[in-house]
């Protein structure tokens, strides 16, 4: 009954439209708070490097000597500054140009806007991948509840456009075409750097097209910088890149649900920050061991391949030094692969684990995502969700390649019988041959 229910077409649409509302309120609310820290940043780089101002090169140290140069841009842009500094790639400020004609109240509503259509695409399309018809309703109702999103409204975050790249790119890559799929992945890694891994997993999985095409569009993205802000802004870009990585520091602050900040809450009073480190490097290595082993070995795309796209992307969101929850919004690929994967084949016990941690998931950030006194406990949940989504991914790898080696001994031993039943029959027509022969 539940199930004829989803597959309505009806319900889709109801859904669908519900999460249209959420959106647009929680874009109405986000607006009226003025806190687009995120986008006030883009903003601010995307004038800068059009009025011939490097801000790679005034990153650090931004919070002391070059405080003074932000507060200039800022009132030179008519914004208010509240974040600094810029640590994107050139990409991320070229989106933002068309919109600085455009007040800061107005550019920063059109923004929240196209973030919204972002994801509201990528639940579209990650519905239309799914093999049930409830499937849409499915992903809508998850896209509904999950926390992360609201939070990319609320800082004004670029998530929704990497999202949507990624998803196009799963979404291509499903249907065999590879120079989109290879141009999505690209444009990914441009927003934000960490999903040029995927782009080097085409190659791994011997996609030669999509991974050409998306080596041309990362080249081509990054010299259309140069007549849109000057070849100073690519050089700068190149020569700071070690410093927009934030490899030096540490976060143990609520907000990141990285390895690092897990780490540095778990075992504060109990190791030095030194040894903190070195765990953190260890339990890091682990991971990207096991992700690798589990997508081993180099060959062309198995018929499991999406678990391992998205088992990558799990892998990327927990071995960075910092991961910040509205980050998470890029979780939403591997939720929908496992709750596929266990709603088709109804491991209801596990659906159950997965849906409590995503409310918990959810919780944290309604509620414990301030810096207040709370139990270091009652912090990790978030990570815990991404870690459970990268482990039941990693089963299911090892699930799906068990039966693969299984149909592929049914082949040999079904070639194998049809040989040796051809055999005797040759053997036997020889015989009669003979007889004929000798009478």
């Amino acid at each position: 009954m539940a199930i004829k229910f989803l597959s309505s077409t009806r319900v889709r649409y109801l859904l669908f439209t519900a999460l249209v509302l959420v959106h647009a309120g929680a874009i109405v609310y986000f607006l009226r708070r003025d806190t687009l820290y995120d986008f006030n940043v883009y903003y601010l780089a995307s004038y800068s490097f059009t009025h011939g101002v490097d801000v790679y090169a005034i990153g650090y140290d931004s919070t002391t000597t070059n405080l003074p140069h932000w507060q200039a841009l800022a009132a030179a842009a008519h914004i208010q500054l509240l974040s600094f500094p810029y640590l994107y790639p050139p990409l991320t400020a070229q989106l933002i140009v068309p919109l600085l004609g455009l007040s800061e109240f107005w550019a920063g509503a059109t923004w929240l806007i196209l973030s919204a259509v972002a994801f509201l695409l990528s639940a579209w399309l990650l519905g239309k991948m799914w093999t049930q018809p409830e499937g849409p309703s499915i992903v809508y109702l998850l896209m509904l509840g999950f926390i992360p999103i609201l939070f990319t409204f609320l800082d004004g975050q670029v998530n929704g456009f990497v999202l949507l790249a990624l998803t196009v790119g799963l979404f291509a890559l499903n249907r065999r075409k590879g120079i989109t799929a290879g141009a999505a992945l690209a444009v990914a890694a441009l927003l934000k750097m960490l999903p040029i891994v995927l782009c080097l997993y085409l190659g791994w999985r011997k996609q030669w097209l999509a991974l050409a095409a998306a080596v041309v569009t990362l080249i081509g993205l990054l010299l259309t910088t140069i007549p849109m802000f000057g070849p100073q802004v690519l050089t700068s870009y190149i020569q700071n890149f070690s410093s927009t990585t934030r490899s030096e520091f540490l976060y143990a602050r609520i907000h990141n649900q990285g390895l690092t900040g897990v780490w540095l809450r778990v075992l504060n009073g109990v190791a030095d920050t030194a040894t903190i480190y070195w765990v953190y490097l260890l339990s890091a290595a682990i991971i990207v061991v096991l992700t690798i082993t589990l997508c081993w070995p180099m060959r062309d795309l198995p018929t499991y391949w999406r678990f391992e796209y998205a088992l990558i992307l799990c892998a990327l969101l927990m071995i960075p030094q910092y991961m910040w929850y509205h980050m998470l919004s890029l979780l939403f690929i591997p939720l929908v692969t496992v709750v596929e994967y266990l709603w088709r084949h109804q491991r209801w016990k596990l659906m159950a684990l997965v849906l409590l941690l995503y409310l918990f998931t959810g919780v944290h950030g309604l509620v414990f995502h301030k810096e207040f006194a709370v139990s270091r406990w009652l912090t990790l949940f978030p990570f815990i969700f991404m870690f459970l989504l990268w482990s039941l991914l990693g089963w299911m790898i090892r699930v799906e390649r068990r039966a693969e080696r299984v149909n592929a001994g049914s082949r040999e031993e079904s070639l194998g019988a049809a040989y040796n039943l051809g055999s005797i029959v040759l053997v036997g027509n020889a015989g009669k041959s003979e007889s004929s022969v000798v009478q």
